[in-house]
């Protein structure tokens, strides 16, 4: 993860109670055959060894991997919510590990200083935790996918969110995951999307954290083992110029399989999955959550789908996780 200071020193602004962070804050790696890739994370509750982060974060991989102030463990995935970009994995390793308090979103206002907590370079071989300061711009507001300021990782791969904070902090890739603390050393969001000023407007910074409310909400779901619009597989949505060229739909593409879900029970291979029950799911993920809104954990959809190598059209019961 990248984290770097709004102005210049590392000291500047930084609320004085963020060191507890140290023993909170993880650097995730998501690796799968071919492919490592990762972000950051916090430890949400250390008696279950639970770790909250981006869904975008883990997408991609198979195996997992956490490190907390110096310390690698294995973790596995406990749920996910692809449409929340938000999802929980566990690690049994708990030595060590504290946890953050969590503060309300409805505390926060317009100009309150805060400072995003993660891991710049991450994967890298000794990654080192890092801070970044700034303000908050807008307590709470919507960001939809199509609204033509995001950076990183790409309007295509992120979906639409409800409710984010919007702060002028200086976030680089690596701070996804990791959280967004208050003057008290709070967590009130998760650092989630980089924006850049539209054309024609000020080139000036715009970085997006899930509000710590609706994070409550959603990991109460996930930590009990389910999961939100996710049926247990990688979601790449290729760039429309390559699905002309190859003569194929748009849709996403379902890889890889993560071990220990009922994809990986039901052998699934390399699909690309072009509508949920009958609803096209487009070429981004705000077709895709579109689709499968209205899917609850244990549910099963018919999805059509193009499978690999023959690129024959058919369909499939897929239950999701």
């Amino acid at each position: 993860m990248l984290v770097l200071t709004l102005r210049g020193t590392g000291d500047v602004d930084t609320p004085p109670r963020v060191d507890p962070a140290r023993a909170a804050t993880a650097a995730v790696t998501a690796s799968s055959p071919g492919r490592e890739g990762g972000g950051s994370g916090f430890v949400f509750d250390v008696s279950e060894g639970l770790v909250v982060t981006n869904f975008h974060v883990i997408n991609g991989g198979t195996e997992f991997e956490v490190e907390v102030n110096g310390r690698a463990r294995a973790a596995e995935i406990v749920g996910a919510a692809p449409c929340e970009d938000l999802a929980v994995l566990r690690v049994q390793d708990r030595a060590g590990l504290e946890q953050l308090p969590l503060s309300s979103q409805s505390d926060l206002r317009p100009g309150a200083r805060v400072v995003a907590v993660g891991f710049p370079g991450v994967p890298a071989v000794a990654p080192k935790l890092a801070r970044a300061s700034g303000a908050v711009a807008s307590a709470e507001t919507e960001l939809r996918a199509d609204g033509g300021i995001l950076a990183h990782p790409g309007p295509r791969f992120l979906p639409d969110y409800p409710s984010v904070i919007q702060t002028d902090v200086a976030l680089l890739p690596g701070y996804s995951g990791g959280p967004l603390l208050d003057a008290g050393g709070r967590v009130v969001g998760v650092n989630t999307v980089i924006g850049t000023a539209k054309p024609g407007a000020p080139g000036e910074i715009e970085s997006y954290a899930i509000g710590i409310d609706r994070v409550k909400e959603v990991i109460a779901v996930l930590r009990t083992g389910g999961s939100l619009g996710w049926f247990g597989t990688g979601l790449v949505f290729p760039a429309r110029s390559a699905g002309t060229r190859a003569g194929l739909p748009t849709g996403v593409i379902a890889t890889p399989v993560v071990r220990g879900t009922l994809a990986a029970r039901g052998r699934m291979g390399r699909l690309l999955v072009t509508a949920v029950n009958g609803e096209s799911v487009g070429g981004g993920f705000p077709g895709y959550c579109e689709a499968t809104r209205n899917l609850a954990s244990g549910e099963t959809a018919t999805l059509d789908v193009i499978a690999e190598p023959r690129r024959r059209a058919s369909r499939v019961e897929v239950r999701f996780e």
